[in-house]
């Protein structure tokens, strides 16, 4: 196998597949996690003619595959694991919104947590920043039980503020990423 990393910059996500190509490489798998550039990256390996497979996205060139994932199912399964746990204030960090499964998962989030009667506080999670992100989120961190992201860097970051703050997790704080 032979690892091509994400590259913003065209010319040299095509320099790594035609390195890929002359290492031998007879097929790809394609990750949603940047799906945006992995749109892209299949035009490009469309002209290099060689099978492959997306995953968490479908394609439609000729010679690739598609794994789908159930996000809608998935989410659902996470807001109810944290309502078996008896968890009743949830904290939803949506993630990114540039990305179509966030969108996903964010939705299923809030229509699971007022489904199961549970109290919703959103998070805005676009900040890297952990001293922002503890600004943001303090008051509501120390109001909920749980904590449910739609990405796990989003939950990491949870998880870290809430250490800041002298929150014990799992003592004080359930979270969950959902990725």
């Amino acid at each position: 196998p032979l690892h091509v990393p994400y590259d913003p910059d065209p010319a040299h996500a095509r320099k790594s597949l035609q390195l890929a190509q002359s290492a031998g490489a007879q097929r790809f798998i394609v990750l949603p996690s940047l799906q945006r550039w992995s749109l892209d990256i299949l035009s490009e390996i469309r002209h290099i003619t060689v099978a492959g497979v997306t995953v968490g996205f479908r394609s439609r060139m000729p010679g690739f595959s598609s794994v789908e994932i159930d996000q809608e199912h998935a989410a659902a399964l996470a807001v109810e694991h944290l309502a078996d746990l008896s968890h009743k204030r949830i904290c939803v960090l949506d993630g990114s919104q540039a990305y179509e499964e966030f969108k996903v998962r964010s939705r299923i989030w809030r229509s699971a947590v007022r489904r199961l009667g549970m109290k919703l506080e959103p998070l805005d999670s676009e900040s890297p920043d952990i001293k922002i992100c503890q600004a943001k989120w303090s008051r509501a961190l120390r109001r909920c039980t749980a904590v449910g992201a739609c990405d796990d860097d989003s939950a990491f970051r949870a998880l870290q503020v809430a250490h800041s703050l002298g929150i014990t997790v799992p003592g004080q704080l359930s979270s969950i990423g959902f990725d």
